[in-house]
């Protein structure tokens, strides 16, 4: 989607692009506590996260220092704004089919792409989830993978979806293994449990060898559960196991 296409678009296929869905009750307390500028500054910075070139840290550093000289009424929207459910019909899909929650995978995507569909990575990871074409054509049923493929926001989630389903079963619903092993492959995250899975799960997260890895899990891990804080009613605050081996 281009900015030709969003201009064509009215305002509830816009905020229901964005999760925003005028006609739900949410929609009713954005345009009743913000106003004309408060909802207008959740649109427009959504469409930022979709459209921009830059590279998802540099985006949201962007959006946060934007954020700081909002009014303070804005108050929750400020923390809505940051987090967005962005292709929400996508992402409940495929949650849905691979058991997994949907709070851990709009976290994902804001920390892997910032939400940018075609967004590339210097290691050559493609789109939302920033899926590799090699892990992704594990997950494809046999359909064949490309970049461009990979850049079509359906796609990519149907195998990203599949891929972080496989870990969530994997290391039985343990998030922070889960996503170590997102970024790390799931043989790194197997090894060090091997090798020191008796430690307590925050021990074994400061002991992730890899600084990449380690700063990855602890941002993806923090937004999976402010995700969950401020979009889910029956588990506001997933539990993160105590231990690093799960049982």
């Amino acid at each position: 989607m281009n900015l030709k296409d969003i201009k064509n678009l009215d305002k509830d296929e816009i905020l229901g692009l964005l999760g925003l869905e005028t006609k739900s009750s949410t929609g009713a307390w954005l345009a009743g506590t913000l106003g004309t500028f408060g909802v207008g500054l959740l649109v427009g910075a959504g469409i930022a996260l979709m459209l921009a070139p830059k590279p998802g840290r540099e985006l949201r550093e962007d959006i946060r220092d934007r954020l700081r000289g909002a009014p303070e009424a804005l108050g929750e929207a400020k923390w809505r704004l940051a987090y967005p459910r962005a292709f929400p019909e996508l992402v409940t899909r495929n949650a849905r089919a691979n058991q997994i929650p949907e709070a851990l995978q709009w976290a994902i995507m804001r920390e892997e792409s910032a939400f940018s569909p075609r967004i590339e990575s210097f290691a050559n990871a493609v789109g939302l989830t920033q899926m590799l074409v090699k892990t992704a054509a594990r997950f494809s049923n046999g359909a064949r993978v490309t970049r461009e493929s990979l850049m079509d926001p359906g796609k990519n989630l149907e195998y990203g979806g599949r891929f972080l389903g496989f870990l969530w079963g994997h290391f039985l619903k343990a998030a922070p293994l889960a996503i170590a092993a997102y970024n790390a492959g799931e043989a790194a995250v197997d090894r060090w449990l091997t090798e020191r899975g008796n430690l307590s799960m925050d021990e074994f997260m400061e002991e992730i060898p890899y600084d990449e890895t380690r700063n990855y899990t602890k941002r993806v891990l923090a937004s999976y559960l402010t995700y969950a804080w401020l979009y889910s009613d029956k588990t506001p605050v997933p539990p993160v196991p105590a231990a690093a081996r799960p049982r």
